[in-house]
């Protein structure tokens, strides 16, 4: 919008807290509301439909939920594969090893690394 300061562009999927009623810029044919993002706080404008076009969707606390979820589930995900494959260097490095604790350590991580699998 012309004279406004970008605050910060929305990532797609974006859940932001709408803190006014939806207003109609009449020169722009834009409709636009004021709202708080909810990943850092920001606050500003955003243009919620233009002419013939919608930009966000209302807010469904199921869609978030499932959303929230299926990010957490990644993240874990990824971090599993992280471990397997700290565990699997470790034990590639102990594979010399056949007498005293290191052995024992190997036998231990080799147990760790099935169960992550």
């Amino acid at each position: 919008v012309k004279g406004g300061k970008t605050v910060r562009k929305l990532e797609v999927s974006e859940t932001v807290e709408q803190l006014e009623e939806p207003m109609r810029d009449p020169g722009l044919h834009l409709m636009r509301v004021k709202a708080r993002t909810e990943k850092d706080g920001k606050v500003g404008y955003i243009t919620i439909s233009g002419t013939n076009t919608t930009f966000l969707v209302p807010y469904d606390p199921t869609t978030a939920i499932e959303k929230k979820i299926e990010q957490t589930m990644q993240e874990l995900s990824e971090a599993s594969s992280r471990m397997q494959c700290y565990i699997d260097t470790k034990i590639a490095e102990l594979q010399t090893v056949h007498t005293g604790p290191l052995a024992e350590t190997k036998t231990a991580l080799m147990a760790i690394g099935s169960r992550i699998r």
